[in-house]
């Protein structure tokens, strides 16, 4: 696969803000606030950045810093330096010189590995939009069945608690796009696709998913229980007595079971929901789960985290 080089313009607002903000402090020419490579490797380790963000805030910093590019800002501060020509703007400049070399190693460093990951992210996200085709890789076949969720509510009653619970964090068509990516209730939906939605609050968008769940769970339950009491009506309507039953209660649970909203009401369809709609969480795949390791295990290990 062909690598995509990220570009600053592409990416949504929200992320260019963050770039922009770190590319600003380590381009701070400040003597008494200047940055370490230190500082660097801590902001690359932030999982709070995506490794798209990580990317171009490496990549930005390394083309104003690199005193190989002429048209650096570098280049143009060290002139201005040199202009002044004062014993205190030539020890400046010695400080500045070493700052830029040392961040500029950092970043070249940091940037190999960064890179690394990044193609194999995409190549890991370019496998699971073609799960479909008929070479299907099996580690993925799992989410490739996967299919949206009833919606077991009234449409406009579930979707206002979605935006309610979700609206601290996302925006109203953030919100929308996980709904219709997530659930079924609309006659005509597009293939269910990877968003690519940032958060900040991890724990707090873990805990709103973890009362989606909660109320879903809850319908399902009354929904089980009027099934439950409709079949046994529906045994008494015939009058029979229970020793004629031709069916254990094993059985009929499992015929109650093996409905569609009972099914789909399990804590990992909704972990599935958040690896679908949140890059973030399938990088964290990628860096912490080996090759052998199955993804169902891993959403097994993500519904975990879906708590209050």
């Amino acid at each position: 696969m062909r690598f995509s080089e990220p570009q600053l313009t592409r990416v949504d607002p929200i992320s260019a803000l963050k770039i922009l903000s770190v590319v600003r402090d380590f381009t701070n020419y400040d003597i008494e606030a200047l940055k370490s490579g230190k500082d660097l490797k801590t902001i690359i380790e932030d999982p709070k950045y995506t490794l798209e963000e990580k990317y171009l805030i490496l990549k930005n910093i390394l083309t104003h810093l690199d005193l190989k590019n002429k048209n650096s800002l570098a280049n143009k501060k060290i002139k201005e330096f040199e202009a002044l020509g004062n014993s205190e703007a030539f020890e400046a400049l010695d400080k500045l010189t070493d700052y830029y070399n040392s961040i500029c190693k950092s970043c070249k460093s940091q940037l190999i590995m960064t890179k690394r990951h990044y193609q194999k992210s995409l190549k890991f996200d370019s496998k699971i939009d073609n799960f479909n085709e008929s070479e299907r890789d099996t580690k993925f076949y799992e989410l490739g069945e996967w299919e949206r969720l009833p919606l077991i509510y009234k449409k406009h009653e579930f979707i206002s608690f979605f935006h309610q619970e979700l609206g601290n964090f996302f925006s109203e068509d953030q919100i929308n796009g996980i709904l219709n990516n997530s659930f079924d209730y609309t006659i005509e939906q597009p293939s269910i696709r990877l968003l690519a939605i940032e958060y900040e609050d991890s724990a707090g968008v873990h805990r709103a998913f973890h009362r989606i769940y909660k109320k879903y769970k809850e319908r399902r339950e009354i929904l089980k229980d009027k099934a439950i009491s409709h079949s046994v009506k529906k045994s008494k309507s015939k009058e029979r007595k229970k020793e004629d039953l031709k069916f254990s209660r094993n059985d009929f649970m499992q015929k109650i079971n093996e409905k569609h909203y009972i099914k789909a009401t399990n804590k990992i369809n909704f972990a599935i929901i958040m690896f679908l709609s949140f890059k973030k969480i399938r990088e964290n795949y990628l860096n912490n789960c080996d090759d052998n390791k199955s993804i169902q295990k891993f959403f097994q290990s993500l519904s975990c985290n879906i708590k209050c």
